[in-house]
């Protein structure tokens, strides 16, 4: 870290980048212009957020590694935990708020740092301690306290709004700034830019480094160490960007393989969507090899097929039947004592002629059913949604002001359907023991990681085979992926819209 205001910049080696404390400032700069041109932010007001806070493991003494709140981050580049932030809307003078901590606290986690280490370190205008913030900000008279609260539409969380002693006293809106911040955000700047190039090209050669070193019989977990301790080793990189995904044959079917499971909320959420036969079928033939002996279970049709009325865990194969295995005992009913009949007299038989046999006719024999290829069975089903979709819009053709004002809000519905369907359908997480399969000769591998730099990070996906040869089969799929990804590359320009870019392999795939 440089000592001088003017240079002050993260860096952890000669080896490593050096981000600059000024993209920081230029990042408030940005923010701050654009609340200016909100009508609805008076003058006088402040940004104020509350940055995140280091927590033990469950009840243990252990504490979990720090990784600083994104927008925190975003705003302040401060990384130590439980400090607050604020700035000047019309100035984009910052300050924050650093805990005071007790004199006994440096036994154990090191010096204390005062107030000026905080300020150069981060270029930053004014720190003060959080036991003062309320009188601090009742000294700079802010007309409104503009906080953050807003959902993440991913995971359905919502961000975490600044709180202290005393804010009751201030004029708090919560809603106006997390539209704006967000999407700063979501437009880089050139020293962000530079950042993610970091991470990235770090988090590539880690991703070769592990290529160069599998080998049939290593599990996925050796090379999940692998990657790890590149990226850290060769890049500073502590945190990785997610759970790092390394699945091998069919893991790689389940996109959060290696995750701890979440399924319960996934589930219940995608089955309105994709649990239909067809879909199913679909991804049993895309993903599994299965046979009539088939043992796989797949949890996503019992809401559809199981009709018991038990307490009882059911489990449902790939033949879309569900089977029952109930946990309590069910009681025997007791026969109700049923009265002797009455004998009454019975006539003697009637012989009947018996007819000469007719020989049965030989059935024609059935032919062998002839497996689907998977790349027909995906045009099958696409096309067939691609047809319903164009005949409505057909058929809707003549109202043409109808169609102005809304296709372009119904395409979008359309759209997040059909991804629901292809991309949350698998979804819902492993609660099974991660990346802990021995991997085989001939079969495919799906790693998913990526590495983080002072919270900017990279997502790398990369599939190849554990030998080092593809099959035909596997040249196949794999050469008709990179050329869908190709051709989305090759589409992505300023003001082309996202979800026609995600819609736009499937259409590849399916007419190339």
């Amino acid at each position: 870290m440089a000592t001088g205001r003017a240079e002050a910049a993260y860096c952890l080696g000669q080896q490593c980048l050096s981000v600059p404390m000024a993209m920081f400032a230029d990042n408030r700069r940005r923010l701050c212009a654009r609340l200016r041109g909100n009508e609805q932010v008076p003058a006088g007001a402040w940004v104020l957020l509350q940055g995140g806070e280091s927590q033990n493991l469950y009840c243990s003494d252990k504490e979990q590694i720090f990784r600083q709140e994104s927008y925190f981050h975003w705003l302040f580049g401060v990384l130590e935990p439980g400090c607050y932030g604020a700035v000047d809307v019309a100035t984009g003078k910052a300050a924050i708020f650093i805990p005071k901590l007790p004199a006994e606290y440096a036994v154990w986690m090191g010096k204390i740092h005062p107030p000026e280490h905080f300020r150069e370190k981060y270029a930053l205008e004014d720190v003060f301690f959080i036991c003062d913030i309320a009188q601090v900000l009742a000294d700079k008279q802010p007309s409104m306290l503009l906080t953050l609260r807003g959902m993440n539409t991913d995971s359905g969380t919502t961000c975490r709004e600044a709180a202290f002693d005393g804010i009751s006293e201030f004029n708090v809106n919560n809603k106006l700034l997390h539209p704006e911040i967000m999407e700063c955000r979501v437009l880089k700047s050139p020293m962000e830019v530079e950042v993610l190039r970091y991470t990235n090209r770090i988090s590539s050669e880690a991703h070769k480094e592990v290529m160069k070193a599998i080998r049939p019989g290593m599990h996925e977990f050796e090379l999940e160490s692998l990657f790890q301790h590149y990226c850290y080793s060769r890049g500073g990189m502590r945190h990785m960007s997610y759970t790092c995904i390394c699945a091998s044959h069919n893991n790689a079917a389940t996109l959060h393989y290696g995750h701890a499971g979440k399924s319960d909320l996934h589930l219940s959420y995608t089955c309105s969507y994709t649990c239909s036969t067809p879909v199913l079928h679909l991804f049993q033939h895309l993903f599994y090899t299965c046979s009539n002996t088939c043992s796989y279970t797949c949890s996503y049709t019992c809401s559809y097929t199981c009709s018991c009325t038990c307490s009882c865990t059911c489990s449902c194969t790939c033949s879309y039947t569900c089977s029952c295995t109930c946990s309590t005992p069910v009681p025997t009913p007791v026969p109700t004592p049923v009265p002797a009949p009455v004998p009454t007299p019975v006539p003697a038989p009637v012989p009947t002629p018996v007819p000469a046999p007719v020989p049965a006719p030989v059935p024609a024999p059935v032919p062998t059913p002839v497996p689907t290829p998977v790349l027909h069975l995906f045009q099958h089903l696409f096309l067939h949604l691609f047809l319903h979709l164009f005949l409505h819009l057909f058929l809707h053709l003549f109202l043409h002001l109808f169609l102005h004002l809304f296709l372009h809000l119904f395409l979008h519905l359309f759209l997040h359907l059909f991804l629901h369907l292809f991309l949350h359908l698998l979804h819902y997480g492993h609660a099974g023991a991660p990346n802990d399969k021995l991997i085989k000769d001939g079969e495919m591998c799906l790693f998913d990681m990526g590495g983080e730099y002072y919270c900017y990070t990279s997502d790398i996906t990369c599939s190849f085979p554990a030998n080092g040869k593809f099959t035909a089969d596997q040249r196949m799929i794999y050469e008709a992926v990179l050329r869908s990804n190709r051709a989305v590359m090759a589409a992505c320009k300023p003001g082309e819209d996202s979800f026609s870019l995600q819609f736009a392999p499937l259409l590849f795939v399916c007419f190339a």
